[in-house]
């Protein structure tokens, strides 16, 4: 799979997960550690701010970075939280199911 490939599905991705993606110019000193972008959460948005000028690979690498940024916050808890129902949901039904071969 080649760059743009990639590129396009990250940034799919992360505006099914509701991040707004920015190309902006991102003022730089030469003498200072070079900026790609990041995730921000701009009121109460979030959003992926890519340098303008970066190269197609630092562009996949912020997006990949703040998709894992989201999931680490958010899918993992809900993730979670599916799973405690799941579990509960068979309990519940091997409850029911052990009365019912009591009864």
């Amino acid at each position: 799979m080649d760059e743009n490939s990639i590129l396009e599905q990250l940034e799919e991705l992360e505006k099914s997960f509701g991040i707004q993606i920015r190309s902006e110019a991102i003022k730089q000193d030469d003498d200072l550690v070079k900026v790609v972008g990041g995730l921000r959460l701009l009121k109460g948005e979030y959003v992926s701010i890519i340098n303008s000028k970066a190269t197609e690979m630092d562009r996949i690498w912020t997006l990949a970075t703040a998709l894992r940024s989201i999931v680490t916050e958010e899918d993992i808890d809900h993730g979670r939280r599916r799973q405690n129902e799941k579990e509960s949901a068979v309990n519940r039904r091997a409850e029911v199911l052990g009365k019912a071969k009591n009864s």
